[in-house]
């Protein structure tokens, strides 16, 4: 028996006699070079763990305790460096997700859904010419011989296609009775004969625990294949005229999966002495090369192959990633982009869900560039550094490769409504689970409008996993248009962006007023006044005008009808000095997301520097105060300084559109200051108001297709201000 696990009892024994209860053990590690075992060291090796098994358990059987044993065995190897439990059901579980053991064991993982028991076990047989410690793990089933619980067992080894283990019972394998604890030696076909009858056992899947040292004394490559010749890859045709066989192993002696008639085409992307690593229908395994194929071409940058289910539907060569990916939109299909060269990306790449990028050994050079993994996979035979260290990425090991994904996130929306505040929006509050644990994570909404624009907006507020968002404002004349929003989680790290999303839903002002219409009078005149404003809107810009906002109305409600009262004019504007050489002109209304006034001015504006300057009713008011106070002219005090707020020059025009719809009846008055040179003048000073804006339309006795949007938005305006109370002027 190698002296390693010699080392490792003597060390358990002192323990033993220190220790009269002894729940975990570290065993004692050496710095001797590693040795490639044989098949009568394997056999040492399960008879002297397995007697020190039961010393260390104090037990005399492990019949109905095969967990227990596994687990044992585990950690008197140095696998584990303290006591894993478990129970047979659960062995494959405990190990499948993680990268290492606690020992310093690379895991990888062998899920049965990927391949039979079979092929599993080739496959990691072909990972070198001894391979050590497979844990083999059966779930528990109901058969037609009864129930079976879940069992596990530990391989020892593999060498020369012949298996070493031992197991919990006694059985007959091979026509060879074997006691409990036995070491055992049988071929794969064997093993797979016994342990894979339907009537016994129901496969989860294996665990390979890779010493890492011996791979290496072994002049392989963790998780590869030694030998490997990456001049020779390439694209191959066969030229047998019977065909070639694609095999499980790099040899004769393994399975056949499938024969390639005489002119397929194959990607050949290792090379192990004569034999080439390949695809065919969907079955990876070896082909043999020399006399049987020819090269015909260097392997392409990347391929697309797209999948419909598990069958392949097309395979094309594409020259970079980004073009790969601009194919891979038809959402029918699943898509794997193959890497066969280093990928460097020229641009912000995603990966969203359907896709696999398989980088093979190949490595990711994001550069200045990103990686967005939302929703994707990313599968390569070696850490991926670009990607490992994102909060939202998760990095897990199985059958020898590193894969990544997205993080799973428990989130969704709660609620949606209205806002009817300033402007007219939506509102919406979700529920995400803790993510302090994330590094660098950013929360987002992503809103897509009916004509597919994107906009993202941060949370208003966030307490106790409950962030609410709020949406900019909607135009009137797309109250009835859905937006469709979803809760973005990024995490950004070297050049990789992980990002998970929650199911999206749809809203729209229409909806709200459907379900909410009803609460009471002056609630509902809001609403009805509001989508009849938005169903003018409609018919002014002719925006969906065949789909009325309104029609979410009773009947009686819909259309518009109000007395002249609704159109409340501006107080009169004082009479002023003014020495200006431009003046405001004209004034417009600007239906943008919210209702804004538009002022124009004439003259030539040279050099000047323009401002228009603004008050509201109230600070008028007190400016006038103070100048009948003083006993002095209104002109003194309306100047620069004084003012509520400045409109920046547009190129002529001014834009005032902080009006909320209770205010269109507000009065506003403004002057024009000009800046020229050292010189400062000042326009004369008018007063204006959304509704007077109306009022002049109404009744400038010209019939024009603005008229009735004109009235719609007074009739809003009066019963925002009855729903809010707020006075004219407040």
């Amino acid at each position: 028996m190698p002296a390693k696990y010699i080392k490792r009892i003597c060390r358990l024994i002192s323990l033993m006699l220190c220790i009269c209860m002894l729940t975990a053990m570290i065993p004692i590690s050496t710095n001797a070079a590693v040795e490639i075992p044989t098949g009568a060291d394997l056999i040492d090796r399960i008879e002297y763990t397995y007697n020190w098994a039961k010393r260390y358990t104090g037990y005399s059987t492990f019949k109905n305790y095969c967990a227990h044993y596994v687990n044992t065995q585990l950690l008197l190897l140095g696998i584990n460096t303290r006591y894993v439990g478990g129970n047979g059901n659960d062995e494959y579980d405990n190990y499948k997700d993680l990268s290492y053991t606690g020992g310093g064991r690379r895991i990888h993982n062998y899920p049965a859904t990927n391949a039979t028991f079979k092929e599993t076990l080739e496959q990691i047989a072909s990972q070198g010419d001894v391979v050590t410690d497979v844990l083999v793990g059966f779930q528990w089933t109901s058969t037609t011989a009864g129930k079976k619980y879940g069992h596990s067992f530990l391989i020892h080894g593999i060498i020369d296609g012949y298996v070493y283990f031992s197991d919990s019972f006694n059985l007959t394998l091979g026509g060879k009775y074997y006691a409990e604890g036995s070491a055992i030696k049988c071929t794969i076909d064997q093993l797979v004969s016994y342990y894979g009858r339907t009537s016994a056992y129901t496969l989860e899947g294996l665990i390979w625990f890779e010493d890492e040292a011996l791979t290496e004394a072994m002049g392989g490559s963790t998780g590869g294949t030694s030998g490997s010749n990456s001049s020779a890859c390439g694209i191959y045709e066969i030229t047998y005229e019977s065909g070639m066989r694609l095999r499980s192993g790099a040899g004769t002696g393994y399975t056949t999966l499938d024969v390639m008639p005489v002119g397929t085409q194959i990607y050949v992307t290792q090379v192990n002495g004569e034999w080439g690593y390949t695809k065919y229908n969907g079955k990876n395994g070896w082909v043999c090369l020399p006399s049987y194929t020819k090269k015909i071409a260097d392997l392409p940058v990347v391929v697309l192959e797209k999948y419909q289910g598990n069958t392949l539907v097309s395979s094309e060569e594409k020259q970079n990633l980004a073009a790969a990916l601009a194919e891979a939109t038809d959402t029918k299909y699943t898509y794997t982009v193959v890497a066969h060269g280093e990928v460097k990306l020229t641009s912000d790449i995603e990966l969203g869900a359907g896709i696999t990028l398989s980088l093979g050994s190949n490595t990711l050079d994001p550069g200045k560039y990103s990686l967005i993994l939302s929703g994707g996979v990313v599968r390569a035979s070696k850490r991926v550094d670009a990607l490992k260290n994102s909060g939202l990425i998760r990095e897990t090991v199985s059958g020898g490769e590193y894969i990544y994904t997205s993080r799973t996130v428990e989130m969704y929306f709660t609620s949606a409504s209205l806002v009817l505040g300033d402007n007219v929006a939506l509102r919406f509050t979700s529920w995400i689970e803790d993510i302090s644990d994330m590094k660098d994570a950013k929360v987002v909404m992503i809103a897509t409008d009916a004509a597919g624009n994107v906009s993202e907006y941060s949370p208003d507020s966030v307490k106790d996993g409950v962030y609410t968002f709020t949406t900019d404002g909607i135009p009137s004349r797309k109250m009835g248009d859905r937006l469709t929003v979803c809760i973005c989680i990024r995490s950004s790290s070297l050049g990789a962006v992980g990002e998970v999303r929650s199911a999206s839903i749809s809203y729209s002002p229409a909806d709200y007023v459907r379900a909410s219409y009803g609460s009471g009078e002056v609630f509902d005149n809001l609403l009805s006044s509001m989508l009849n404003y938005g169903t003018e809107a409609q018919e002014y810009f002719k925006y969906n005008s065949a789909t009325p906002v309104n029609s979410v109305l009773p009947e009686d409600k819909r259309g518009l009808s109000a007395d002249n009262t609704v159109l409340v004019k501006a107080n009169a504007a004082p009479i002023v000095d003014c020495n200006s050489t431009i003046h405001v002109t004209s004034a417009q209304l600007v239906l943008l997301d919210n209702v804004a006034l538009r002022l124009h001015t004439a003259g030539d504006i040279g050099s000047s520097d323009l401002s228009l300057l603004v008050w509201t009713e109230g600070d008028y008011r007190a400016l006038k105060a103070k100048a009948d106070k003083e006993g002095k002219d209104i002109s003194a005090y309306l100047v620069k300084g004084n003012e509520t707020y400045a409109l920046a020059d547009e190129e002529g025009s001014f834009t005032l559109d902080d009006i909320s719809a209770k205010q269109f009846a507000d009065t506003y008055y403004f002057r024009l200051y000009q800046k020229d040179g050292n010189k400062v003048l000042y326009d004369y000073v008018f007063s204006y108001s959304i509704t007077e804006y109306c009022a002049y339309k109404l009744s400038d006795g010209v019939e024009e297709d603005i008229d009735p949007l004109c009235r719609a938005i007074a009739l809003y305006s009066a019963a925002a201000r009855e729903y809010f109370g707020y006075k004219i002027n407040g």
